[in-house]
């Protein structure tokens, strides 16, 4: 999140940042904090009068054989219109759990890289 124009920051659930405000809980894409005792909830790209923006580093891995992708798009968008950055990645030839090595669906390669690419996200965002 971003506080006051200050640099982006990120908070764990309990953490409070230098300026006072207090991650409390994220869930659906709602983030609720504490400000000056009072608990807000915000959305992606949503401030307030103390100018708390909160931001988001989404990351996305997909199969081309699956119907779990057809929420992407709306997500896309309301990640853009939020002014979030992310990143997507679509692995040709790949089917749902292509990533889980005790199933035929196993893809060597689109899961050495799509975890090489998770790791850096996390160290990243999180680090």
């Amino acid at each position: 999140m971003k506080i006051n124009d200050r640099s982006l920051q990120t908070l764990r659930i309990g953490e409070v940042s230098p300026e006072g405000v207090k991650l409390l809980d994220v869930r659906d894409g709602i983030a609720t904090l504490e400000v000056d005792g009072r608990a807000i909830n915000m959305r992606i790209g949503q401030s307030t009068m103390t100018q708390t923006v909160l931001t988001a580093d989404a990351q996305g891995h997909f199969v081309t054989t699956a119907r779990i992708n057809g929420m992407w798009p709306a997500y896309e968008a309301a990640l853009k219109s939020a002014g979030a950055s992310h990143e997507a990645y679509t692995y040709a030839g790949t089917q749902h759990g292509f990533h889980n090595n005790s199933t035929p669906r196993y893809n060597e390669a689109a899961a050495k890289l799509s975890w090489e690419r998770t790791v850096a996200h996390f160290k990243k965002h999180l680090a």
